[in-house]
């Protein structure tokens, strides 16, 4: 997957413009999700619009966090999440009985997730609870990723 800023997008969307041909059949066209790439008809769910550019197959989307005049290309299959652990909090059973959408087959056995349990906060007639997440996200072979830079209109 490609990620760039919002200026890279149409950069590369202007260079795309002189021979664009659009085909939607009835079922829609495939479109870059958090789960990843969704084919037609299940990526719609009254989206409207273009969600990802392609090149070669691979989706590139826009996000306004990414540095100015770059271009980041993730191969998902050399991304890893390491966990930290926590001593003091309880982790969360992330199963798929409760879990609807990208994560209910489950996430990999790396990724914790913890709980504070319920709180009572000072001077407060309330209860509180907070999630706790911490780590890094790797790649075991960073050979396979990549950023274009010094890109300008």
């Amino acid at each position: 997957m490609g990620v760039g800023k919002e200026s890279v997008f149409s950069i590369y969307e202007g260079l795309l413009q002189p021979t664009v041909r659009l085909n939607v059949d009835v079922s829609g066209y495939p479109q870059a999700t958090a789960g990843g790439v969704a084919a037609s008809r299940a990526a719609l769910r009254g989206d409207i619009g273009f969600d990802s550019l392609w090149y070669r197959g691979m989706p590139i989307v826009k996000d306004e966090k990414c540095s100015a005049n770059s271009l980041y290309f993730f191969n998902e299959d050399y991304l890893a999440w390491y966990s930290l652990p926590s001593s003091r909090w309880s982790a969360v059973n992330m199963g798929s009985s409760v879990i609807e959408g990208v994560y209910s087959k489950g996430p990999s056995r790396s990724l914790k997730l913890y709980w504070s349990g319920l709180k009572e906060p000072t001077a407060q007639d309330a209860e509180v609870g907070f999630f706790k997440i911490g780590g890094q996200l790797i790649s075991p072979n960073p050979r396979f990723q990549g950023r274009l830079t010094g890109i300008t209109g």
